[in-house]
């Protein structure tokens, strides 16, 4: 139950799930541009070699600690489905779990896969934009105009 209490105050706060929306939605991007300018400058790419390989980085570039807010998100899913799990099994053993220690818990699984649902629409929908931006800028139509002359090239908005 203090598992499920804990995930439930950090989860359900009501401000939490569009903070971590907007921080991952833009993560694969800032991921690309990282990339693009540690390979660009050797004195950026340098600085961050030196601080990767710090011992309280634990050997984790980056990027990869980056990623842990999504991953951490998907993990928080898996664990709290395990312990159900077994508070389930010992509830049907006859141990001494109040049945409102599930209740609890379950509570805190939907209010993990809501969040978690939340950020991967976020990011979905960033991936496609940032697709959708990238097909228009390498559009452009003509509109014949009277007769046989086209007019000058346009872009084409898609967003």
């Amino acid at each position: 139950k203090p598992v499920a209490d804990a995930m439930l105050t950090t989860l359900g706060d009501s401000g939490y799930a569009p903070c971590l929306a907007r921080f991952c939605r833009g993560q694969r991007m800032a991921l690309d541009s990282l990339k693009e300018r540690r390979r660009k400058n050797k004195e950026l790419h340098q600085f961050l070699i030196a601080r990767e390989q710090m011992p309280l980085c634990g050997r984790l570039q980056l990027r990869d600690l980056l990623a842990c807010v999504w991953q951490r998100l998907t993990k928080y899913q898996l664990l709290l489905e395990g312990i159900l799990k077994t508070v389930v099994e010992g509830e049907c053993e006859g141990e001494e779990d109040s049945p409102e220690d599930s209740i609890v818990l379950k509570r805190a699984l939907d209010v993990a896969k809501d969040v978690l649902h939340t950020v991967d629409t976020a990011i979905r929908t960033a991936e496609n934009e940032h697709r959708l931006r990238t097909i228009q800028s390498k559009l452009e139509i003509r509109i014949p105009m009277s007769g046989s002359e086209w007019e000058e090239p346009r872009r084409l908005d898609l967003t």
